[in-house]
């Protein structure tokens, strides 16, 4: 009887882990799904990010929360702006923290431009469709400039 208590008292005590400040890589032990934000709310100030297996994340920042539920077994890294001691994961009864996704203010202040709207250099060829470095060619001979925007420009080396 004290062996099955001993072993019922073993499975049942909840695992705690300490987390250190950067990466950190953590198993989710309770056996069913529980809302990412609810189970990281106590500590999400101190959260950078959670990543799944999958590449989804949690960004508490930015209040977005692509992970949705841990999910039983599964590993998640979690990147720490700062150490929390002994964290664990609680049975929070079904509790579902919706987020409010933002957008930081510097996105707005970044400038509009595409890759294509600055205009580059692909490659240069000769007439007959053959990939040349305009430095090696004869005087007289007509080249085309190919851009990165669909343009073309012919011109005569010098």
């Amino acid at each position: 009887m004290e062996a099955s208590y001993d072993s019922l008292l073993l499975i049942s005590t909840p695992i705690s882990v300490d987390l250190y400040q950067g990466w950190n890589l953590i198993g989710y032990t309770l056996p069913f799904e529980q809302n990412t934000a609810a189970c990281f709310d106590e500590i999400s100030n101190k959260i950078h990010i959670v990543k799944s297996n999958w590449g989804y994340m949690y960004w508490p920042e930015f209040g977005f929360n692509g992970i949705g539920d841990l999910l039983p077994g599964q590993g998640y890294q979690v990147l720490m702006r700062e150490e929390v001691n002994d964290f664990m994961f609680t049975n929070l009864d079904g509790l579902r923290i919706e987020l409010n996704e933002t957008v930081p203010e510097w996105v707005n202040d970044l400038p509009l431009i595409h890759p294509n709207d600055i205009k580059t250099l692909v490659k240069v060829l000769n007439s007959l469709g053959q990939e040349v470095n305009p430095e090696n060619q004869n005087s007289g001979t007509i080249l085309l400039y190919l851009y990165n925007d669909g343009s073309v420009t012919k011109k005569i080396v010098p």
